[in-house]
């Protein structure tokens, strides 16, 4: 065979596979998606409605705070230390430890 045939059944067999990846990627992909997009819709209302109930929900909770005012919890008194009332660290951390 000669070069010039050879390199017509090559460009004609990228040119086959080109238009196989084509076909198989980007015009069934989209038929594909177009199902897959109702579908997921449908979910997406599915989860907007169920959130939206849930937070009425919790919409609708009323909490008492007298328990809060109550005056054994507003004489509480909080007895950690300051920061920066004791020292932090060593100044040499790598000295010796008597």
């Amino acid at each position: 065979m000669s070069s010039l045939i050879k390199n017509l059944i090559m460009v004609l067999g990228l040119v086959l596979i080109v238009a196989l990846g084509y076909y198989l990627f980007v015009i069934q992909g989209n038929s594909s998606l177009n199902l897959g997009a109702a579908q997921l819709q449908s979910e997406i209302d599915l989860e907007s409605q169920q959130f939206l109930r849930k937070l009425n929900q919790i919409q609708n909770i009323s909490l008492d705070v007298f328990i809060l005012n109550d005056p054994r919890l507003t004489v509480l008194i909080d007895s950690k230390p300051l920061p920066g009332t004791y020292p932090i660290g060593r100044p040499d951390p790598f000295a010796k430890v008597n």
